[in-house]
């Protein structure tokens, strides 16, 4: 059957193909640099010349009705962001949006074009982790399979991205020096800096500090907790000197893990926000603090002594054990 001029034109491609009909669209001609330029877009491959045909029927449908057919990334993305984001919470709509900036080059693409090469480059040249780079290419591919639903694109070749391992490091901590600690009070205009004394002179897990619940500043603790009993809900005293830095925290109303883990790398050298904890752990051992009244502020379990007495710490013995930081550092 013969195709009408100007409708486009199917082709059989060679070589052992699954899907060997080429669909192209009418050519389209225009003058560079004095020159007729011929180009002419591929809709895509089928694997019999009926689905081609159907698909070539498809798009003329659309074109004459005024449906949408050349439909960029990101029109695509902040579709499926919409419907998407309307069945779960804000810190997967904070996440994603963050997320989403690593795709600019994408942006102004019609979806349908986009090629795996186009797009695994794009991986290459990321220099965020394995996790991350995964969480990324789920969003590719969820745009690219609601894309398809809505006749916008043919194919998802994103789920073939290569994403890069990471590399295996040991697994160790390494404690702030009392050189570094100094250095870091020096100079806090920096959020990383703040964020890395906040961590410090409080023995958060990184977790907790979006679980914080209740700021009783005048008494001197919060409340916060998160992935065992002994953590969860647990009252966490306040050094003076880092008052600011969490009240900080407080008028921020931060929720995005990835956000606050970049802001912490900026000045940290080399340093992870678990060494933090480490620190915390560390000088409260060469303050003289108790392993007990160490273990209730950090929200381990108490080992072999009974619930009871671990319990009962009295908030004052935890201030007074805080308070003793300074006297490692000077």
């Amino acid at each position: 059957m013969r195709l009408p001029n100007g409708y486009g034109s199917i082709f059989k491609l060679k070589g052992n193909l699954r899907k060997k009909w080429r669909v192209c669209l009418p050519a389209t001609y225009e003058i560079v640099e004095g020159k007729l330029k011929k180009s002419q877009k591929v809709l895509g491959n089928f694997a019999t010349r009926q689905e081609a045909i159907k698909q070539l029927e498809s798009y003329h449908l659309k074109k004459d009705n005024g449906i949408e057919i050349d439909i960029t990334f990101s029109v695509a993305y902040k579709k499926w962001f919409e419907v998407k984001s309307k069945t779960t919470g804000k810190g997967w709509t904070t996440n994603t949006k963050g997320r989403y900036k690593y795709l600019s080059p994408l942006y102004d693409k019609p979806v349908n074009d986009i090629t795996l090469a186009e797009m695994q480059n794009i991986f290459n040249k990321l220099t965020v982790g394995e996790d991350a780079q995964k969480k990324i290419k789920t969003i590719l591919s969820n745009v690219f399979d609601y894309s398809i639903i809505n006749g916008w694109a043919t194919k998802n070749m994103a789920k073939y991205i290569v994403v890069a391992k990471d590399e295996i490091k040991e697994n160790k901590h390494y404690n702030y020096t009392i050189e570094e600690i100094k250095s870091l009070w020096e100079d806090t205009s920096k959020w990383s800096v703040r964020l890395q004394l906040l961590l410090i002179y409080t023995g958060l897990r990184f977790g907790e500090l979006f679980n914080i619940t209740e700021y009783h500043t005048d008494e001197r603790y919060f409340v916060t907790g998160s992935k065992t009993d002994a953590g969860r809900n647990r009252k966490v005293p306040i050094h003076q000197k880092i008052l600011p830095f969490l009240l900080e925290m407080k008028d921020k109303n931060l929720k995005s893990d990835s956000y606050l883990r970049r802001v912490f790398e900026e000045y940290s050298n080399g340093h992870t926000p678990h060494d933090c904890r480490y620190t915390f752990a560390w000088l409260m051992e060469k303050a003289g603090v108790p392993l007990l009244t160490t273990q209730k502020i950090m929200g381990h379990k108490s080992g072999n002594v009974t619930q009871d007495i671990y319990t009962n710490l009295y908030l004052d013995e935890m201030i007074e054990a805080i308070d003793k930081i300074e006297n490692c550092l000077y």
